[in-house]
Formats: structure tokens, C-alpha cells, sequence
């Protein structure tokens, strides 16, 4: 006789999305982990109150230079693949469209750096702050925890601002 098979449970993550630029500012975003980066992107931004309405990409190095990362994901190399254009997109780089952020934040502590939008250079720093399992009732990704407040995605400029 086959000896049953052991259920195994689905996990999510918790990821902290401090701004770079002021960490004291974050969202605590629980998220399935077998969910997409694409998914995380999303989950992400809209939790800041904003549109994702640009590129991004995940990044290992958590400084200024984005091509010292020893693992990458870029909405780009997904554009790419799909319409079978030139774009460059540089080597090593995979897509987020098909990316497990569990098997991205394998680990407690695991950081990536996001970014979002590359012509406003808006970055994230990312971190694994736990596991735990899923629950049937409840819907992932969900917003756990706020601190602070970003500001607007496109501030209201006057006409007097260009003078």
C-alpha cells in the first residue's frame, strides 16, 4: 500500500516596503507565496495609493547602482519575450511575470530592492519579514500594517511652479 500523501499547506509571505528614502515610512503587505513579482508590484504600489502605471524591476543590490545586483527581474524582459523586440535587456535578467515571490523571498530577512517607475526613480526597499499559511477565508495580497504617508504618485503642479 502507497503511503498517503502529506498535505502540504500554502504559505504566504510578509513583505515590509519601506520608502528608501524615508524608511520610517512603510506598508506590511501579506502575500501568497506563490503569487507572481508582477503580483508584488501591484500589491505594492497600490498600497502606497498609487497607480501602477509604469516599469519596474526587483534588484539585490540595495544601493544606487542597479547593475551591481547579483539577481534581477524587470518587467522589461516579460515586454520583451512578448512582443519579440529588440529591447535590451541585460543579461542574467528575468521577467516578473512568471516569477514565484516565494521563490524570490525564500527567507526571513531576504531583501530586494524595488523599483518603480525608472524616470521618477521611486525605490523600495523589500524584506521577508515572515511565513505563515494561508487562510481559505481571507483574500491575498493584503494590506497588515501602514506607517506614514508618501505623498502623491503625480503632484499638483501650477503654472506659477514654471515661472
Amino acid at each position: 500500500m502507497a503511503s498517503p500523501v502529506p498535505f502540504t499547506q500554502k504559505r504566504t509571505v510578509v513583505i515590509r516596503a519601506k520608502v528608501m528614502e524615508s524608511k520610517r515610512i512603510y506598508r506590511d503587505i501579506e502575500i501568497s507565496s506563490d503569487s507572481t513579482l508582477e503580483d508584488l508590484a501591484l500589491a505594492t504600489v497600490e498600497a502606497f495609493g498609487w497607480d501602477c502605471d509604469h516599469c519596474y524591476g526587483f534588484y539585490s543590490h540595495l544601493g544606487q547602482s542597479l547593475h551591481d545586483s547579483k539577481e534581477a527581474y524587470e518587467l522589461f524582459a516579460d515586454l520583451a519575450e512578448e512582443d519579440g523586440s529588440a529591447m535590451e535587456v541585460r543579461d542574467g535578467v528575468l521577467g516578473v511575470k512568471d516569477t514565484a515571490v516565494g521563490d524570490v523571498f525564500e527567507s526571513r530577512g531576504k531583501k530586494m530592492q524595488f523599483l518603480f517607475d525608472y524616470g521618477d526613480d521611486h525605490r523600495f526597499e523589500l524584506e521577508a519579514r515572515g511565513f505563515d499559511e494561508t487562510m481559505p477565508e481571507v483574500v491575498y495580497p493584503r494590506l497588515m500594517s501602514a506607517k506614514g504617508e508618501l505623498g502623491p504618485q503625480y503632484p499638483d503642479y501650477n503654472d506659477d511652479d514654471f515661472k
